[in-house]
């Protein structure tokens, strides 16, 4: 039975069948500021998997006995009250389970659940040479392998025929490098040839990461640690820059607008709070327009998602977003390597990047203080996902504008219907942009 000084927790888990379940959570560890959105580790059948907490801090059921949380993953929560408000209203609107929702809004790495590997050893190598092909593998694996039960493997590990190793998911950490600064000239000896030419690449840039020295330097870790020593440079460990488009490219002027985005500038900031429709010929500088509001929003000190419908349309876009609003820019597809989308999802989390760039689901990005959110080409059928949870990313736009008072601006040559209509009805407001700009 559960202790009644425990107090218990309500958990969505990110695995399984999605559900949310309730966790006794023992004292120590609500001492230690256990709250809200935390992913933390839990008991779920014969696995530990990861679960993000949803409520926390209320008495125990009666007469029921509860599994314990396991431990806590991340002292900081996955996001802002505002955002798990939204998940939550995704979840209720399209009838999936809160860990289902939190699966697709996560970086991938975030749902990894414990992993139990058995590994051989020499006893066990003697007594199945030739029934197992590798060193080590999972329950299931080995079980299909020696054609055994689960009792008969756990049989196996008591009596030394296989090690239990488990491979835990561990604490989120943002990626960092090593950037080398140059502090003062120091008198170098005339035999240090390497340490003098690391000392003039420094005095001339100021400062160098690790790896872009190791592209022109043989082995500069032993007279860099020299030059450290001697207070002439220092090594700093920095958070990682952008994941992709990292060079400020593109054209970085504004243009002179013309009076048609003139005159839906000023109907936007006169806005009553409606979502906007922008319909706009092909070439009439809507996305002089997005970005004219997004500068807005940024000064306002808010933060901005604009949304494109296909990875093919980010790299032009975001070298000329870039260009204008430099490294709080952050891009997030489905092109990305894990470790990357990791990354950039980070570097929105801690605040470091504040204007979001992506394709549908862009729109779980954790940001705080949001103030415009753009959907461009709004029309495009790209905005459905077909699988999992199948969301339309326009449509939880709007939901999101709503929850967290932002501007929403849903722009295309072409309107859906849907958004036609509401402009028509006056549910939107209506703009137009007729002329392309020169």
């Amino acid at each position: 039975m559960t202790d009644s000084k425990d107090s218990c927790c309500l958990v969505a888990v990110l695995s399984g069948d999605f559900g949310s379940y309730t966790y006794a959570v023992r004292p120590e560890m609500l001492s230690n500021g256990f709250a809200p959105g935390q992913r933390v580790l839990v008991p779920f059948g014969r696995q530990r998997v990861t679960g993000v907490v949803m409520e926390c801090d209320f008495d125990p059921p009666e007469g029921v006995t509860l599994k314990y949380v396991d431990s806590v993953l991340d002292p900081w929560p996955a996001g802002d009250e505002d955002w798990f408000r939204f998940i939550e209203r995704t979840a209720a609107y399209y009838l999936n389970p809160m860990g289902s929702v939190l699966k697709t809004a996560l970086p991938a790495q975030m749902g990894n659940r414990e992993i139990a590997k058995l590994k051989i050893t020499d006893k066990g190598r003697e007594a199945f040479e030739g029934k197992l092909t590798q060193e080590q593998g999972s329950w299931t694996e080995v079980a299909r392998a020696l054609k055994a039960s689960r009792e008969d493997l756990e049989r196996l590990v008591s009596e030394g025929f296989f090690n239990l190793a488990v491979d835990r998911p561990k604490e989120l950490k943002p990626r960092t490098e090593k950037v080398v600064r140059f502090i003062q000239s120091v008198d170098v000896h005339a035999r240090a040839k390497v340490e003098r030419e690391l000392l003039a690449q420094l005095r001339h840039h100021k400062t160098r990461t690790m790896r872009s020295l190791k592209e022109d330097f043989k082995n500069p870790t032993a007279p860099l640690k020299r030059l450290v020593e001697k207070g002439a440079v220092a090594v700093d460990e920095v958070p990682l820059g952008a994941e992709e488009g990292g060079a400020l490219t593109g054209r970085s002027e504004e243009f002179t607008l013309t009076a048609e985005q003139e005159a839906v500038l000023e109907a936007i900031a006169k806005n009553d709070g409606r979502p906007a429709v922008l319909q706009g010929v092909t070439g009439s500088g809507k996305t002089e327009v997005y970005l004219q509001l997004a500068r807005r929003s940024l000064d306002a000190g808010q933060t901005v998602l604009m949304l494109v419908p296909e990875i093919g349309l980010t790299p032009a876009l975001l070298g000329r977003v870039r260009s204008r609003f430099g490294e709080q820019v952050a891009v997030l597809h489905s092109g990305l390597t894990p470790k990357g989308r990791l990354h950039e999802w980070w570097r929105i989390r801690n605040g470091q990047a504040r204007f979001v760039v992506g394709v549908r689901s862009a729109i779980f990005a954790p940001l705080s203080d949001l103030g415009l959110i753009v959907v461009d080409e709004e029309h495009d059928d790209a905005y459905k996902q077909e699988r999992g949870l199948r969301y339309h990313a326009r449509d939880l736009a709007l939901l999101r504008g709503h929850l967290c008072k932002a501007q929403v601006v849903v722009g295309s040559a072409t309107p859906s219907s849907e958004s036609a209509q509401r402009a028509r009805s006056g549910q939107y407001l209506a703009l137009r942009m007729d002329e392309r700009a020169t």
